[in-house]
């Protein structure tokens, strides 16, 4: 998980300006997307490491995975927060794809699977998606986002393994950024981000987001995308001022 202080250019100064609440300033920009007299409401809490937050139309509630517990958790808004799903599989991200399935990238089991029940019954039963990148295991797969026509785009950094970057059972000799299309076809776009974490994708399908939680160069990098939703360039997006926090 990565927190990143607010700016909005690559150029933002390092230095603290003001800190407001949970709010820090680096850049005065940052006020125009900021309301400092907004209210933080606690909606539930004792939690572990929260993360993968995801929000389902199809009855009006949000899922979040806690990692270490093995858990997934429900909050309804006027009902509050029940546990949803236990033996996650140590999920990270979840996501609801098109045919309103739950996918969880269980960062600790090293896969990406498919719920098998109805979003309404929840059980731990799962269907493997993908676990391997040329015969060799994924390092801990953790956020990822659909594109219109259903490929999928995911990040393996190493922070479900125990040792993470030095751990024995580390298969694959890099972190990737990777899309998987429907047909199964699993393509590595990029191998050059230490630690790649958050993905996001732009509401027109053509700009890929990948935050890089590195202390020594915390960053958003886009990518840009062809019709097919292959990567055609890839540029720094965000040069930012990272508060990491390493599940």
């Amino acid at each position: 998980m990565c927190v990143f202080c607010l700016g909005v250019s690559a150029k933002q100064s390092n230095t603290l300006l003001f800190e407001q609440g949970p709010y820090k300033i680096f850049n005065e920009q940052a006020l125009e997307v900021l309301n400092l007299n907004s209210h933080v409401k606690t909606l539930a809490s004792g939690y572990d490491w929260l993360e993968g937050p995801v929000w389902v139309n199809q009855g009006g509630y949000l899922l979040y995975s806690d990692i270490p517990n093995h858990q997934v958790y429900k909050y309804t808004p006027g009902k509050g927060a029940s546990l949803y799903l236990a033996h996650s599989g140590y999920s990270n991200g979840l996501i609801v794809n098109k045919q309103n399935e739950l996918v969880l990238l269980q960062s600790r089991s090293r896969v990406i699977s498919k719920m098998k029940t109805p979003l309404s019954t929840p059980k731990p039963q799962y269907l493997q998606i993908v676990s391997h990148y040329n015969g060799q295991k994924f390092n801990s797969p953790n956020d990822g986002v659909f594109n219109d026509q259903g490929m999928l785009y995911f990040s393996d950094p190493p922070y479900g393994l125990p040792n993470q970057l030095d751990d024995e059972g580390k298969e694959l000799k890099f972190q990737g950024v990777y899309s998987l299309k429907n047909t199964g076809e699993l393509t590595l776009l990029d191998r050059d981000l230490i630690y790649p974490n958050g993905v996001a994708l732009s509401a027109d399908n053509k700009t890929l987001y990948v935050a890089a939680s590195n202390a020594n160069k915390p960053a958003w990098y886009q990518y840009d995308l062809n019709d097919s939703g292959a990567v055609v360039s890839k540029s720094l997006f965000y040069l930012g001022v990272l508060q990491q926090l390493l599940p």
